[in-house]
């Protein structure tokens, strides 16, 4: 199995290598394109959860030096944190079975328009390429869990 990243960047090579051993590289690479979008953009979406977390973080710093009362937001990074903790728990569960990435849907709004985000967080599962569940805001690791079994069944 190739990389996706070398893939990407050795497209055409790889496409030759293919062909020099007889295999179509259209037929070889039909999922490609759409793996890897579906790769970075898990990725992003997981960097898109620590970064509202991070946010989170500076304004219990705002808070907390003015003298005002910041638990409601420590508890929002809470969440955060454990809903962050949950996915990468799970994605070692799931080794080999699903992949969980982040996106930053202030860098990619053109990415959280076209699946319709409009809250944060939100976890979209995908299946053979296409969106099986969604999931809006924080959840329990094992609704989580009961979500990502029902999607990798």
């Amino acid at each position: 199995m190739l990389d996706l990243t070398f893939v990407r960047e050795h497209l055409s090579q790889v496409e030759e290598m293919l062909r020099t051993r007889g295999i179509d590289p259209a037929e070889a690479l039909k999922d490609f394109a759409q793996v890897d979008a579906q790769r970075r953009q898990a990725i992003s979406a997981a960097e898109t959860l620590k970064a509202h977390r991070n946010q989170v973080s500076e304004e219990i710093a705002r808070l907390k030096k003015s003298g005002q009362d910041a638990t409601a937001k420590l508890e929002e990074a809470k969440q955060f944190r454990e809903q962050i903790q949950g996915l990468e728990k799970a994605a070692e569960e799931y080794d080999g079975r699903i992949r969980i990435g982040k996106v930053n849907i202030d860098e990619q709004q053109q990415l959280a328009a076209q699946y319709g985000v409009r809250a944060i967080p939100t976890l979209l599962l995908f299946h053979n390429g296409e969106v099986a569940d969604q999931i809006v805001g924080l959840r329990s690791k094992r609704d989580l869990k009961a979500s990502f079994d029902r999607v990798a069944a």
